[in-house]
């Protein structure tokens, strides 16, 4: 332990350094001291047992120390050379210091949004890569806590009235605080890699418990860099309509042209429940799998003959339940080839039940009732979802393989030239309009 007290020679002497070495470190790092014979409190002592020259940091960051003294020098901690003296909280500032692109990465918040407001604070930086300390990043939180905010009520899809009325809070209040005029009001805790923390505002800590709440949230949230607060930076505002690009088939182009002839609905009707029609197809064609395993093993338990392939079943059960807990949904693992498409097979037998397409209102007053088991010679020759897609379409005044209207009595499309007889076959011929 050291002394309470040490002149600056006794210190010097002790360290094995020389008196004006000790006086350098101590202007160096903002301790004023005129002469050996002055005192060293306890903490000045322990301040110059942490100091390091710009030489000593250089090395152990790795970097030549021509490049440390600009990097110091942009985040406002200018040294005269490299045999300079840092604090041990300047150290921590610069190795703790990260680049305005990393922290834009992180926020999700546009690069030039976080060097306007770095200006604004008078920490103006020249570029992506310019270095931000904790200290400059810490009076930017309130800026980043307010934009995430918002995003994370959009993301669940919250007004500012409710979410003002759940925290307690007026509707104008919330809005000052989404555009970073409340929270810049105070202090705002923010945990430090060393274990230290700056200090809190209670008054914005209970609000920010409260907004957390309201928003189905946590403090570390809003605060941080967690998953929630990624997914609610990333995610578009749900006012936001979004475009999808993707290349399809001319036969899907056409199936979107016969379902807004059809049932009124536009590609962008049935993009928005596209998720959540293919989920429960997914999810049903896994069902269906899992119940045919069940009924074959409760056949080969039952027929005592079958005894003898009870090990070639074994294999094809255990190849189809890994099939099935990977959610391979066109992977069927008791094939011979693994060739069948189970999927496919699973959407063919929704199919079954559908009556013809051509089928009037009139067919079913007349007690028209297709049968779930009933065989189509056209559907059992599908073979993909197009063909499938043209077999539900069929009989509707439009070709089956390009969708443009046709009359009955011709023979051939007169737009893509395809033998009408085959368009129900699954044939197409590659020509489009």
């Amino acid at each position: 332990m050291l002394p309470m007290k040490h002149t600056v020679e006794s210190f010097a002497h002790q360290r094995q350094l020389t008196a004006s070495e000790v006086l350098k470190a101590a202007g160096d790092i903002g301790i004023a001291k005129e002469s050996v014979a002055d005192f060293l409190t306890h903490e000045e002592q322990n301040q110059l047992l942490q100091a390091r020259t710009v030489r000593d940091l250089a090395e152990r960051l790795d970097v030549s120390h021509t490049e440390l003294h600009k990097e110091l020098e942009e985040i406002g901690l200018p040294k005269e050379g490299p045999d300079s003296y840092l604090s041990g909280e300047q150290q921590w500032q610069r190795e703790h210091a990260r680049p305005v692109a990393t922290l834009a990465d992180e926020t999700g918040i546009d690069i030039e949004s976080l060097l306007r407001k770095l200006d604004e604070e008078g920490r103006a930086k020249s570029s992506a890569d310019s270095l931000v300390t904790p200290d400059e990043w810490q009076r930017l939180v309130p800026f980043v806590i307010a934009k995430t905010i918002r995003a994370i009520r959009d993301y669940r899809r919250l007004t500012r009235a409710e979410v003002a009325e759940k925290a307690g809070i007026s509707e104008r209040h919330l809005a000052k605080i989404e555009a970073g005029e409340i929270l810049a009001g105070g202090e705002v805790a923010a945990e430090r890699s060393r274990g230290e923390s700056l200090p809190k505002d209670h008054g914005l800590e209970e609000l920010l418990e409260k907004l957390a709440k309201a928003l189905n949230s946590t403090v570390k949230d809003l605060k941080g860099n967690t998953e929630t607060a990624r997914l609610a930076r990333d995610a578009p505002n749900s006012n936001q309509l979004v475009a999808i690009s993707a290349k399809v088939t001319i036969e899907a182009r056409s199936g979107f042209a016969r379902i807004r002839d059809r049932y009124r609905w536009t590609i962008a009707d049935v993009m928005e429940v596209a998720p959540v029609l293919f989920v429960l197809l997914a999810e049903g064609s896994l069902a269906r799998r899992r119940q045919r395993l069940r009924e074959l093993q409760t056949k080969h338990d039952a027929v005592p003959e079958l005894q003898s392939f009870l090990a070639d079943f074994r294999e094809r059960r255990a190849r189809e339940e890994a099939s099935i807990q990977n959610r391979k949904l066109r992977d069927d693992g008791l094939s011979d080839d693994g060739s069948a498409d189970p999927f496919l097979a699973h959407l063919v037998e929704l199919a079954r039940p559908i009556q013809h397409a051509g089928a009037s209102c009139e067919d079913d007053a007349e007690g028209y009732e297709p049968s779930p088991t009933s065989s189509d010679p056209d559907l059992e020759r599908v073979t993909d979802a197009q063909a499938l897609l043209r077999w539900l379409l069929r009989d509707d005044g439009r070709c089956a393989a390009c969708g443009e209207p046709i009359e009955p009595e011709h023979l051939h499309c007169p737009w893509c030239g395809q033998p009408q007889s085959e368009t129900s076959t699954g044939q197409h011929d590659s020509r489009s309009t």
